[in-house]
C-alpha cells in the first residue's frame, strides 16, 4: 500500500509539470545580491507556435528589508534583438505580511514577467536580471530563478 501511494504521488508531481519549458534557480551567495551582479539564464527554444508564460522566481528570507522589489531585465533574442524592462513586485501585503509560499523564514514567490509569449525564433535566448533597489547590496534574496511554461 505504501509503495502504491508513493507511485501515485510521484506520477502526480511529474504530470503537474508537463507544461514546463525551462525552470532554473541561481543561488545568491550569502543572500546578498550586489547591484552590478546580474543573474543570467540561457536557454534554447525550438517551439515557435506555443504560447508561454514567463515567471521570475524569488526566494527571500526575513532579512529582506523592503515591501517591494524592483528588477531590471534584459532578454537577448537569437537574431540579436534586445528587450529591456523595469519591473516592480510587491513582497508583502498592506499589513507587512510576506507574500509567497513557505513556512518559517523563507518565502518563495512566482512572479509573472510576461504572459502569452510566443517565441517566433528558434535558437538561443538569454535573460539577465538585476535588482533595481536603491542600495548597492540587497540583503535577504537567497535565489533568483526563471520559469517558462506552456500556456
Amino acid at each position: 500500500m505504501r509503495l502504491l501511494f508513493s507511485v501515485v504521488i510521484i506520477l502526480f508531481v511529474v504530470s503537474c509539470d508537463n507544461n514546463r519549458v525551462y525552470d532554473e534557480y541561481v543561488n545568491i551567495p550569502n543572500s546578498v545580491w550586489g547591484k552590478e551582479n546580474a543573474v543570467k539564464f540561457e536557454f534554447a527554444l525550438d517551439d515557435t507556435l506555443s504560447s508561454n508564460h514567463i515567471f521570475i522566481k524569488v526566494r527571500n528570507n526575513i532579512n529582506y528589508p523592503y515591501s517591494n522589489l524592483y528588477l531590471f531585465t534584459k532578454v537577448n533574442f537569437p537574431d540579436g534583438k534586445v528587450l529591456i524592462d523595469t519591473l516592480e513586485y510587491e513582497m508583502t501585503n498592506a499589513e507587512g505580511v510576506w507574500l509567497g509560499s513557505g513556512l518559517s523564514g523563507l518565502k518563495s514567490n512566482l512572479l509573472y514577467y510576461k504572459k502569452n509569449v510566443v517565441f517566433y525564433e528558434k535558437g538561443n535566448y538569454s535573460l539577465s536580471i538585476q535588482h533595481g533597489m536603491r542600495t548597492d547590496n540587497l540583503d535577504g534574496i537567497q535565489d533568483i530563478g526563471v520559469r517558462i511554461e506552456r500556456n
